[in-house]
């Protein structure tokens, strides 16, 4: 169970790291963190679908 889950953060550290790239940039750069905010919300979005299909 342990190895299933390291491999799903493996897989969505982009979008983790991302999104804390979004917060650090926020009060910064609004449109960039908006901008990172969005696509790596679409990275977890589309990578839980890939990662959850092939964890059945």
């Amino acid at each position: 169970m342990s190895s299933i889950l390291l491999v799903y953060l493996l897989f969505h550290t982009p979008a983790f790291v991302g999104i804390g790239v979004g917060f650090y940039l926020r009060k910064k750069n609004p449109d960039v963190s908006k901008a990172l905010f969005i696509l790596s919300g679409a990275y977890f979005i589309i990578g839980y679908g890939l990662c959850g299909r092939y964890m059945l």
